[in-house]
């Protein structure tokens, strides 16, 4: 009966310890007497996990079957909370590995992955979202799930599971919203990061600065320091460079406080990249080579890699940009403002399309070299600025116009936000994941 709390099967310790095992009962003192009774009368199969360790598994109708009979004995929810917390306590220890690099790093994952139906049930139960029992959790239930998705937000964000992951992610933020503190910020954060991921910058930045207010109300400088950088790079996204400079120099100024080289060093990597994709070439290599520093000084591979990465997206811009300006061809720099400006439609940063297309239309009229095939153009153009309020659209459009031939090459060297900046968290080595946040 109690084995069938086991989604997907399990390995013996869980058996034992998870479940089977309960204080007082001599029939669960042994795992492997468990599995040979169980195993004799085939109600278990048992075959080689991906780590070579024999795994527990029962047919899915037999699993329903012990379910049945264990409701029916009103052990049901003490076996589902011993199951949780089971493996909450196992999720804790994969997601520190998790941060680790080498073998414990690969290792836990795949573990997450080998659980992974284990530890959805065990967020069901907790979070109160079976159809068995779909009433509100106990708080020492609610509890649970809170360690559970805690443990599991950064798998999710880091491994493809971030709808998943946001699911199970508003249901805590829900059960946690009366309670506040810390467990609520540490949701929200970790909401709003996989909300940015998946493409909702907006409520992403409600749910960060709702954290970040959290912080600030318990004093706790260090995670108002990882806040104040995750809301940098979603300002970054949402095309606001003001706002995110400001909030990763407040990041890395409170980093300095508080002596976190981690955390200074992901605010001087995302700050580099923001004033590399607004042109401001020397002030990028100077962040990115101190962050550079740290992250060298820290043996920070990944860190190291993504400085590195973006040093050289800073010189690449830079010379493109310097080369369009310095080679007095007029035409080449309009044409490549228009064609920057068609790149930028397709991934709907319409503002910075327009800025582009204003410049080019003030090189045109000055020099009297229409553009030929003004269609094309026009067809990447319409629907990102259907997407945008006509005033802001001409607004960029005029501001476009005002720019020197000089200024206006500049903004060759700005472009979309890249995929690799950096949270404030620990993270693996870079030859095992290259991802950032």
């Amino acid at each position: 009966r109690r084995a069938g709390v086991f989604a997907g099967g399990c390995v013996l310790d869980a058996l034992a310890a998870g479940v089977a095992a309960v204080p007082g009962e001599a029939t669960g003192a042994d795992p492997l007497e468990l599995v040979s009774g169980l195993l004799d009368v085939s109600l278990i199969t048992v075959t080689d996990g991906a780590d070579g360790e024999p795994r527990v598994s029962m047919l899915e109708t037999i699993r329903d079957y012990a379910l049945e009979r264990l409701q029916e004995a009103g052990d049901l929810d003490d076996a589902g909370r011993r199951h949780a917390r089971h493996y909450a306590g196992v999720a804790e220890r994969a997601d520190e590995q998790m941060r680790g690099s080498g073998p414990a790093h690969l290792a836990a994952l795949d573990w997450l992955e080998a659980e992974h139906d284990n530890l959805r049930a065990a967020l069901a139960w907790s979070l109160g979202t079976t159809a068995a029992d779909p009433a509100p959790p106990d708080r020492e239930r609610a509890a649970i799930g809170r360690r559970l998705v805690q443990a599991l937000a950064y798998f999710w964000y880091r491994h493809g599971y971030a709808a998943e992951g946001r699911r199970w992610l508003e249901r805590a933020v829900d059960l946690a919203a009366e309670d506040g503190g810390a467990p609520l910020a540490q949701l929200a954060h970790w909401l709003g990061v996989l909300l940015q991921q998946q493409g909702e910058p907006q409520t992403s930045v409600r749910l960060l600065e709702r954290s970040l207010a959290i912080w600030r109300d318990l004093g706790d400088r260090d995670q108002q320091a990882r806040e104040l950088n995750s809301l940098g790079i979603t300002h970054h996204y949402l095309g606001d460079p003001d706002g995110a400079r400001a909030l990763l120099e407040d990041s890395a100024a409170i980093a300095r406080e508080v002596g976190s080289d981690m955390r200074l060093a992901a605010a001087l990597t995302n700050l580099g990249q923001l004033e590399s994709d607004e042109g401001n070439f020397d002030r990028a290599t100077d962040v990115l080579q101190e962050a550079l520093a740290i992250d060298r000084r820290q043996g920070d591979m990944l860190g190291v890699a993504l400085d590195q990465q973006s040093l050289a997206g800073v010189s690449l811009r830079a010379d493109m940009s310097d080369y369009v300006a310095s080679c007095g061809d007029p035409e080449l720099l309009a044409t490549t403002l228009e064609l920057s400006a068609a790149a930028e439609a397709q991934l709907n940063e319409g503002l910075r399309a327009a800025r582009r297309v204003g410049a080019a239309e003030a090189i045109r009229e000055k020099t009297g070299i229409p553009l030929k095939q003004a269609d094309l153009l026009e067809r990447f153009l319409a629907p990102a600025r259907a997407a945008i309020a006509r005033e802001e659209w001409d607004a960029e459009l005029a501001a476009g116009r005002a720019l020197s031939q000089q200024q206006a090459a500049t903004l060759l060297g700005s472009s979309a936000p890249p995929g690799t900046m950096r949270s404030g968290d620990p993270q693996p080595d870079a030859e095992l994941d290259m991802g950032g946040s």
